[in-house]
């Protein structure tokens, strides 16, 4: 029941309502036309009145309805229109949604593979920490043998300062000894006797050719030198061994090769050591 029926049903109700006391004045009283006319003008008028207030009031409730129906028109315009742009927004967000997935599936993809790839890693890191570790203990080898090598080359330098302090001294020995080469030299050919005679038995071979070398070796009362028959040296030649401007001993070779021989050392003042100087004569 729309708002209309329910209006005429009210005016309807109204109508009765004023017209039953005029049926029972009738049933009751004696009729008095003039008097009921003027009543039932005024009842009309009445009637009348209510019917305008009635169309009135049904003129506004209409416009009401036009209004609202209007209203739930335009709003359901809105909403269809809200409904749609949801619609559509929500097949942005599951076409987003979809990206969203395939992305997660390619990152899962890209995450397996970096798993792969980390354990490989991981073992690739253990077998280079193993050969770090052999390096390590290879460098520390090193590095003691360096220390030991160090500590050998400050042992072998100590040497070498001290060998170079005697061979300041040697020199200045030699220097000091140069005179007195010169007078041995001069001894030696003033005396020319015992220094160049032979034990007895021993056959003493002389050279007219100034023959000179150096000790190579020495064993005990034996001594090599680097010179031999390629130089006119001869078994039974006695040389002169001498240290710088000083006189050491005589040696008399036993044994001669080309460039080579060994003898006996003789009249010795001093340790025959290699590296002295031979010669048959020191003219």
């Amino acid at each position: 029941m729309n708002i209309l029926t329910k209006i005429c049903v009210v005016v309807l109700l109204v109508l009765i309502l004023l017209a039953c006391p005029v049926f029972i004045t009738q049933a009751t009283v004696a009729p008095n036309y003039r008097y009921y006319y003027e009543q039932e003008t005024e009842r009309a008028e009445m009637y009348a009145q209510g019917l305008r207030q009635a169309e009135l009031a049904n003129k506004l409730l209409i416009q009401q309805r036009d209004r609202a129906v209007k209203l739930a028109a335009d709003t359901n315009l809105a909403k269809r229109k809200e409904v749609q742009q949801l619609q559509s927004l929500l097949a942005e967000k599951q076409l987003e949604a979809t990206r969203f997935q395939l992305s997660i599936n390619s990152i899962n993809e890209d995450l397996a593979k970096l798993r792969v790839n980390l354990d490989h890693e991981l073992k690739r890191n253990a077998a280079l920490s193993a050969k770090l570790n052999e390096s390590w203990a290879k460098i520390n080898k090193i590095t003691e043998e360096n220390r030991q090598t160090g500590e050998l080359l400050r042992e072998t330098q100590a040497e070498v300062e001290r060998l170079e302090k005697v061979a300041r001294v040697r020199h200045e020995q030699l220097a000091e000894r140069e005179e007195q080469i010169r007078v041995l030299e001069r001894k030696l050919e003033a005396t020319g006797k015992p220094s160049d005679e032979a034990p007895a038995g021993a056959v003493v071979v002389r050279s007219s050719v100034k023959i000179s070398g150096t000790v190579t070796a020495v064993r005990g009362d034996l001594a090599s030198v680097n010179v031999g028959s390629a130089k006119g040296l001869k078994t039974g030649m006695k040389l002169i061994v001498y240290r710088g401007a000083e006189f050491v001993a005589h040696l008399r070779i036993q044994e001669v090769d080309t460039n080579q021989a060994a003898g006996i050392v003789l009249d010795k003042r001093l340790a025959v050591k290699q590296g002295d100087k031979v010669a048959t004569s020191l003219k």
